[in-house]
């Protein structure tokens, strides 16, 4: 706590001179939660008991010459002078129709990309992956003619000729009134499934008044291709989707077709969703039901049951969140995960398991 304080008393300093000059602004955001759990049952590290976190962010931005600006943003809790990493910090310089950004911040491809549910190639690498593995991203964007262009590498600052990998590229473009978009990323060690090298191209748009979605995933790992279609299109309060993934793949499990149904329901203070996911050759499917009611007096009423389509035992909950003011928030539920499969990300709020009773504050 006090090399946070210290930290923070510095910065108002800078803050001060800063603003004498017109020249650049400085901002505080936070928040604290306290809580309670009574279940011992989820992963380690998972709350059991009393607890309690804070966090606060800091940003700094500054207006230079030719419409360029600088900012800079930092998550004073990961802060660590002996760390060489940049995790919870980000540097970026900005004009009207390009950016360059450095630190804790996340790849081009993972950024742009949007497909179709039940593919087997996977997402394409995030900061979460990167930062595990490097110090830092550096990603460039571009716009030009209503083309954006993106690219991304890991940066490992302490390293010599390595310092840059993991290349990722990028982009988007509006053809004739559909999304068109494709991404790369290099493979880092081709025997791990989750670094080895992938490419995609999708295709979105309104057709006859529904949104179509159109994806193709290629992935050298198990030499694994997914070509999949998502559907979707409103009626009245209810809006009724759909998707099917024809997925290709030396491993077995991975080439197996998913396809699946959600429908969901919006009127007033009431909001109701349900979706069903299959497996080929799957025994059983997995399901979710997912209701808000909102009682208009600060209160909102949630509750659910799903069921994954791996798994034999349901997972259920019921809760509800309070408006205290000043941006204060209180939430008492109960959620059961019969199984244990979800830890504490119970339904569509990522509840914890047990009953819990919890405060948070936003500043």
């Amino acid at each position: 706590m006090k090399s946070i304080l210290l930290t923070t008393t510095a910065i108002v300093a800078f803050a001060g001179a800063a603003a004498a000059d017109g020249h650049a602004g400085i901002s505080f955001s936070g928040s604290a939660t306290l809580g309670y759990n009574t279940s011992d049952e989820g992963p380690a590290g998972d709350n059991d008991g009393f607890y309690g976190d804070m966090e606060l962010d800091v940003s700094m931005v500054a207006a230079l010459d030719n419409g360029i600006t600088v900012t800079a943003t930092a998550d004073v809790d990961d802060l660590d002078v002996e760390d060489a990493g940049y995790n919870g910090v980000t540097l970026e310089i900005a004009s009207e129709m390009a950016s360059l950004t450095f630190g804790d911040t996340n790849s081009s491809a993972d950024t742009h990309w949007s497909g179709v549910d039940g593919d087997s190639v996977g997402d394409f690498r995030g900061t979460t992956e990167h930062l595990d593995n490097f110090d830092a991203v550096l990603r460039g964007e571009a716009t030009f003619g209503g083309v954006t262009g993106s690219v991304s590498y890991g940066v490992n600052t302490q390293s010599g000729d390595d310092s840059l990998n993991a290349l990722q590229v990028a982009a988007v473009a509006d053809v004739a009134g559909f999304t068109v978009i494709g991404a790369y990323e290099e493979a880092i060690d081709e025997t791990v499934e989750d670094f080895a090298e992938q490419f995609g191209v999708s295709v979105s748009g309104a057709v006859a008044g529904f949104d179509v979605t159109a994806a193709y995933l290629s992935q050298d790992f198990d030499d694994t291709t997914s070509l999949g279609v998502s559907v979707s299109a409103p009626f009245g309060p209810v809006t009724v989707g759909g998707y099917y993934s024809m997925n290709e793949s030396d491993n077995a499990a991975r080439a197996l077709d998913q396809y699946g149904l959600d429908v969901s329901y919006v009127d007033g203070p009431i909001s109701v969703s349900a979706e069903i996911d299959m497996v080929e050759d799957a025994d059983d499917a997995g399901w979710s039901v997912d209701a808000n009611y909102d009682t208009g007096l600060g209160a909102i009423i949630h509750a659910g049951v799903n069921n994954s389509v791996l798994d034999d035992e349901l997972d259920y909950y019921v809760a509800g969140t309070y408006d205290l003011g000043g941006g204060a928030t209180l939430l008492v539920s109960y959620a059961i995960d019969e199984d244990g499969s979800e830890g504490d990300e119970i339904g569509e709020d990522e509840l914890q398991n047990g009953t819990t009773v919890e405060v948070s504050f936003s500043f």
